[in-house]
């Protein structure tokens, strides 16, 4: 071969591929980047930039997101050598809309590849006036903000999705409408219209028609997702028995897609809602299994998000400094995701975890920079219990500061009641009576929260609530 003329060389390369695609029909559709191959060497770029994206979005819908990557990487540097025609930019947006959820996968969804892609991909949408593309790319795009705790400049692309799915009939872009609507809701503490958002694609989601999303939008399946986040959403809203149904619902969908993206994320969800339920055991086991998922499959992201939850577990279960030491080992390796999101919700778990070490000033540093991270961004998913967090450390330090204290404990509550999160306002108003020493609290505000709970007994929230009602004359200074 290397002795053959270049010319001889691609005649022989072309003559292979004329022969695979007349006779040879299986290879044609299970081995696409074997005629990509022949194609490129033979020197037919636009036929082999057809090839290269066939095997790309194969690779990607069985999960080899390395090929995957090589492929679709090749095929969008080979199609930007032919004449910018509008079938060549058609095909280098097909390349960059296959390529990004693979990005995010790998990568992490907040990555700067993913981020030039999508931004790419709205380009070439604009130019071509596309609109059913418009919306994938400006989907993508939105993850990629969100993800970076970027939530302003992800609201305003919620409103385009939101405009471009009025002129759409289809389920499919209707789903990722709300999966758009429902995770930027979460975040921004609108915990109703978070769960209607879920609720609604749930309703809608066929998994005969809607499998695919799993490959196409972020990475991961839409139910999935929409059951992981009434997970959090209803559990904040006091219904934490219900919010373990739809985490084990995720658990369950995903296994049976077979998609591993879509299960280390479930397994993190249920893992993070043991963790809000301040259930360590079952935190680290299920934190565990998503970070073995991910590390098996090379998902950085999920990687260091279970492995902060490992190290919340492991500090409240006596092993405090290694579980602090975890803690920050998985902030570093998602700061090199480039994921900002939920990293205020990861402060506080330090923190907290300091606070258990008794290094208190170094805690109470922690969680006013969680708040600071919870402002710039806007995230105010987490931020009433933060500021719960805050109220306890500063007691901790010292019986002058219960003034300030106090000041965090009903800000934690009025910011609690705001969003309709009975669960945090529950544990801050528990916490505010026990800091003044205020039975009369504890028997009336306390006790109606609670009588409102109607699920979720046996969680340690609730059982400990229940201990201070049984003795509402005792000395309410132990938070």
């Amino acid at each position: 071969y290397e002795s053959l003329l270049k010319t001889r060389r691609r005649e022989l390369h072309e003559e292979i591929a004329d022969a695979l695609e007349s006779r040879f029909g299986e290879i044609v559709d299970g081995e696409p980047e074997l005629l990509a191959h022949h194609r490129t060497e033979s020197g037919q770029l636009d036929e082999a930039s057809v090839y290269w994206l066939a095997a790309g979005r194969r690779a990607s819908a069985r999960s080899a997101y390395g090929e995957a990557i090589e492929q679709l990487t090749r095929g969008v540097e080979l199609v930007r050598s032919l004449a910018p025609t509008d079938e060549r930019l058609r095909r280098e947006l097909d390349f960059h809309l296959a390529l990004g959820p693979v990005l995010m996968a790998t990568e992490g969804l907040a990555a700067p590849q993913a981020g030039e892609t999508y931004v790419r991909a709205r380009e070439l949408c604009r130019e071509l006036g596309d609109q059913d593309s418009a919306f994938d790319a400006t989907w993508g795009l939105w993850l990629v903000h969100q993800q970076r705790g970027e939530l302003r400049e992800a609201q305003a692309l919620v409103e385009e999705i939101l405009a471009l799915v009025d002129q759409q009939s289809d389920s499919a872009f209707q789903i990722q409408a709300h999966h758009a609507a429902w995770t930027t809701k979460l975040f921004t503490g609108d915990l109703l219209e978070c769960r209607q958002h879920a609720l609604s694609a749930v309703d809608l989601y066929d998994i005969d028609k809607h499998r695919t999303h799993a490959v196409l939008y972020g990475g991961h399946d839409p139910l999935t997702c929409a059951h992981t986040t009434l997970s959090e959403a209803v559990c904040l809203l006091g219904y934490p028995d219900l919010a373990l149904e739809h985490a084990m619902s995720a658990v369950e969908h995903a296994a049976t897609l077979a998609h591993p993206f879509s299960a280390s994320m479930a397994h993190y969800f249920v893992a993070q809602l043991h963790q809000n339920r301040l259930e360590p055991g079952p935190t680290l086991e299920w934190a565990r299994r998503s970070a073995a998922l991910g590390a098996d499959h090379g998902f950085k992201h999920f990687l260091a998000r279970a492995r902060i939850l490992v190290g919340w577990a492991m500090s409240m279960e006596d092993d405090v400094e290694g579980g602090i030491a975890e803690i920050e080992s998985g902030l570093e390796a998602l700061a090199e995701t480039g994921s900002g999101m939920r990293l205020s919700y990861y402060l506080a778990l330090l923190a907290e975890a300091l606070g258990r070490a008794g290094r208190t000033d170094s805690a109470i540093e922690t969680v006013e920079t969680a708040l600071h991270a919870a402002q710039e961004t806007g995230e105010q998913r987490w931020a009433a219990e933060t500021h719960r967090l805050r109220g306890i450390l500063l007691l901790d330090r010292s019986p002058n500061e219960t003034s300030l204290a106090e000041t965090s404990l009903v800000q934690a509550i009025s910011l609690a009641r705001s969003q309709g999160a009975r669960l945090i306002e529950l544990r801050a108003s528990l916490d505010l009576s026990r800091c003044r020493g205020d039975a009369e609290m504890l028997r009336t505000d306390v006790r109606r929260l609670y009588e409102s709970f109607d699920e979720g007994l046996a969680t340690p929230d609730l059982v400990s609530v229940r201990a201070a009602l049984a003795a509402p004359d005792a000395p309410c200074n132990d938070v």
